[in-house]
């Protein structure tokens, strides 16, 4: 199974289903290394945190907009928002795949604007 296919069995579970232990369980090392600042490394850390984000916004939607996939490195690039009026974030998750589990993620994350100096959406 290449790195591509891992996230995006993950992304189906996690994105689409929004089913986040079974996603993490099946697809994400337990010792999962974090290079987002505001959790800590392994996998129930992340778990916890994406429960109580759904838990407390139900109608939460991830829309992903397209896979990108070298080696061991694979990209989301997704729209996340809240509710169906909300503007959202746009989302850059990245991941590292190793022996078909995601071992080390990477994100960056911007607010969409109310407006824009272009025409150019953010995905």
């Amino acid at each position: 199974m290449t790195a591509r296919e891992v996230v995006e069995e993950f992304g189906e579970l996690f994105y689409r289903q929004k089913n986040v232990r079974q996603a993490f369980e099946r697809w994400v090392h337990p010792d999962y290394i974090q290079h987002k600042p505001t959790l800590p490394d392994g996998r129930e850390a992340v778990i916890a945190f994406l429960e109580n984000l759904l838990e407390r916004f139900p109608e939460r939607t991830f829309t992903i907009h397209r896979i990108i996939a070298s080696d061991d490195l694979v990209a989301v690039h997704y729209h996340s928002q809240a509710t169906s009026d909300d503007l959202g974030f746009a989302v850059v998750d990245i991941f590292r795949v190793e022996n078909c589990l995601m071992v080390e993620h990477w994100d960056v994350v911007q607010r969409v604007p109310q407006e824009s100096a272009n025409d150019n959406t953010m995905f």
